[in-house]
């Protein structure tokens, strides 16, 4: 009979203590989801680039239409003080709406190419305006009622958008002939009229 030995009981093991988490770290995604991300930011500017160049040319007109108002401004003030206090009045009223309306100009133009809210919603009012303005005005206010109002109008005053730009550096704005020809459409109409309504005599 052979002799049995007791079975040897395990050593125990000892387990690695488990990392701290710390909750208030941010987190880190690997290169391959990055990436993903990084792709589908790219697909959806891609997808809105033409809208937000068009957007962008409208508001390259108001800007262009605003500097000749601010020029006429200086050289009207320069006129009033070169013959005196003749016809003061009338010259601080019209100073005071071409003032007016170059500074709303200026402002919707450079909010708009920054993609502001408050540049689309006096965008819209305006475009409205342009609506009453038969056959041009009609055209001109109902387009870029369409850039604004659309979805994805809608989608590039987004600020999901903003940072979907911030992110996609690399994708660059395309001017179109289209655009050229709204801007260049656009920039005769308002100058129209101003002549027709008087705002600049």
């Amino acid at each position: 009979m052979s002799d049995s030995q007791p079975p040897v009981p395990d050593e125990p093991t000892e387990r690695p203590p488990a990392p701290k988490i710390n909750p208030y770290a941010p987190s880190i995604l690997t290169e391959p989801a990055r990436e993903e991300v990084v792709s589908e930011a790219v697909r959806i500017r891609r997808q809105h680039i033409n809208h937000e160049t068009s957007v962008g040319a409208v508001g390259g007109c108001f800007c262009v239409v605003a500097v000749p108002l601010i020029l006429f401004i200086f050289f009207t003030v320069l006129a009033v003080i070169s013959r005196g206090t003749g016809n003061f009045v009338e010259s601080i009223i019209s100073l005071s709406i071409t003032a007016i309306v170059a500074a709303v100009l200026l402002a919707t133009g450079l909010g708009l190419r920054r993609r502001s809210l408050a540049a689309r919603v006096s965008t819209i009012l305006l475009s409205a305006l342009f609506l009453l303005v038969f056959p041009v005005g009609t055209i001109v206010g109902g387009y870029v009622l369409y850039l604004l109002g659309s979805k994805k109008g809608q989608t590039v005053f987004s600020a999901e958008y903003q940072e979907i730009v911030d992110e996609t550096p690399e994708v660059k704005c395309q001017t179109t002939m289209l655009n050229i020809a709204l801007m260049i459409g656009f920039i005769i109409f308002v100058f129209i009229g101003f002549v027709l309504f008087g705002v600049v005599l």
